[in-house]
């Protein structure tokens, strides 16, 4: 990833190694605080928000030169944009590349994460109400116990990232070591990118329908990859929320046990199982619906480069 030993000599290897382990170190310090209430939410997600941002702003507002063999462009979208139609004649066909280049974010990228941030906003605020009272004032003292639509947040996202990425890693292992057999027909097939030496990439097996198709237009002359890697995503994502609940502490029995210790009931189920029973009418199913929608939006996130 980070070059030939031989080629990077003794002190940038090492220097790359602290880094990362100092990195490391820094993050887990930081998780920790953020697990002793010093901030809002857990650690794991903002740290992976903060890096969504990072990557968004720079594709966006990168002002870095790329050789793309025919001439040179500027990486962010929106100075690409700028240049090609202040410094091209026809500005017509300036304005048509600063939106539909390939190979660099354009500014259909950047419309379209602006719409999925959007979408996914409105989506956080859809929830439903449960009435709850207290056991012993009653109606006197009631409020609400809210349950999102988007119940699990974004692990199943997380999940999917990890086990891609542990596939990836281990094809990719497997493949170079051993070749094309039986074994990495499964894992998945690798080939050599001519274009980028040192970075395969996937060609079949389960590694190949785990990989997003790498464009809105592959996806479309690409039917089989992409109903294939659509269906793998949206079902991982919907059955890992709907876990994640059971082992996180947010079942319907977590929830009753801890409105239950807190004094507060749903009026008209008193005993537990009343209440675990009302609660899994509701709590299950805003899980798993929340984890496929999710999975749909990271599926046209990346037909969209995002």
């Amino acid at each position: 990833m980070y070059g030939n030993f031989a080629e990077l000599g003794a002190f940038n290897a090492i220097a790359i190694v602290l880094q990362l382990s100092g990195a490391s170190i820094i993050l887990q310090m930081l998780d920790h605080m953020m697990e002793q209430g010093w901030g809002v939410g857990s650690g794991q997600s903002l740290f992976t928000t903060a890096q969504t941002c990072e990557s968004i702003i720079w594709k966006t507002f990168s002002f870095m030169k790329i050789d793309r063999g025919y001439g040179t462009e500027i990486e962010g979208a929106i100075p690409a944009a700028i240049y090609m139609i202040v410094n091209r004649g026809n500005k017509l066909e300036a304005v048509k590349l600063a939106f539909i280049r390939h190979g660099l974010p354009n500014l259909v990228d950047v419309i379209s994460t602006l719409v999925i941030f959007f979408v996914v906003v409105y989506l956080q605020g859809i929830r439903k109400n449960i009435k709850i009272v207290h056991e012993q004032a009653g109606d006197q003292m009631q409020q609400s116990y809210p349950i999102k639509l988007l119940y699990a947040s974004s692990t199943p996202m997380m999940i999917i990232s990890t086990v891609t990425q542990n596939v990836f890693m281990i094809s990719q292992a497997v493949w170079r070591k051993l070749g094309n057999n039986f074994v990495t027909g499964i894992l998945g097939k690798w080939q050599e990118n001519e274009q980028n030496p040192g970075s395969p990439y996937p060609v079949g097996g389960l590694a190949w329908i785990l990989a997003p198709p790498y464009s809105f237009r592959s996806a479309i002359f690409h039917p089989i990859h992409t109903l294939l890697h659509a269906v793998i995503v949206v079902t991982i994502s919907g059955f890992a929320a709907k876990m994640w609940v059971n082992f996180s502490g947010e079942s319907a029995k977590d929830v009753a046990q801890n409105l239950k210790a807190s004094k507060w009931i749903i009026p008209g189920f008193k005993r537990d199982q009343e209440m675990v029973r009302e609660l899994n009418r509701y709590i299950p199913v805003a899980a798993m619906t929340g984890g496929i929608i999710l999975g749909l939006l990271s599926l046209i996130a990346d037909y969209q480069n995002i």
